[in-house]
């Protein structure tokens, strides 16, 4: 078996994850979505016994913690990790996915003040190949904006809706980022909306919630 998808089986247990890990080392695909009652013990086992695992998608897990991520390096093929609304994960975790290079989708919404800029931009500098990238709640700022742009040139959604701490600074063009001249007008948004735009790699910007837009608007003519 290849594939798993366990995603809302409320009765699976770690002992039914470990008993899989132990029967399927070539698992490449696992789903424990919404499993209340996995834990740091099944990631574990998984992790240790199936290094050919190239997405793991493990949302709302509410037991899962960094502990579950402290062999992440045994999954050098690793393309996707969804660890959404699984609100103990911390920086810790992102350091340890920073070992998994070619990985190209990460999500962790939700985590709030666990997770910061010193581990988004840990992983983004190791993590260069990633193509998705879902950061939605976290106590991160301009810093991890402009790293994510230096460090990722092939992102082409980038999700940052409710991240208080960014502000209208985070989209300045930077010439040795965006190959600009700087500014080009007064909203440093716009202008890397724009950016965007041109920049056929680039397909999602999500900001809301946290970020406010200037009063004036490209419409108004202002």
């Amino acid at each position: 078996m290849e594939v798993l998808n366990l995603e809302s089986c409320s009765a699976v247990d770690d002992e039914g994850v470990r008993a899989v890990a132990r029967k399927c080392s070539r698992l490449q695909s696992i789903n424990l979505s919404q499993c209340p009652k996995i834990s740091d013990a099944s990631l574990q086992e998984l992790i240790y016994r199936c290094h050919d695992l190239t997405h793991i998608v493990i949302r709302k897990c509410a037991q899962i913690t960094d502990v579950s991520f402290s062999q992440a390096a045994n999954l050098p093929n690793l393309l996707q990790l969804d660890l959404s609304d699984c609100t103990q994960i911390t920086d810790r975790t992102l350091a340890n996915v920073s070992k998994c290079n070619k990985l190209r989708c990460f999500k962790v919404t939700g985590n709030r003040a666990q997770i910061s800029d010193n581990g988004v931009c840990m992983m983004v500098n190791h993590c260069c190949d990633l193509r998705v990238l879902e950061l939605t709640g976290c106590d991160i700022s301009d810093k991890s904006v402009r790293v994510i742009s230096a460090s990722c040139p092939y992102i082409k959604r980038l999700s940052l809706a409710f991240c208080k701490k960014i502000t209208d600074a985070a989209f300045q063009l930077d010439s040795a980022i965006f190959g600009t001249s700087g500014q080009v007008g007064s909203y440093p948004l716009f202008n890397f909306l724009f950016f965007c735009g041109q920049n056929s790699n680039f397909l999602k910007l999500t900001i809301g919630g946290g970020y406010s837009l200037p009063r004036h608007s490209c419409a108004s003519g202002e």
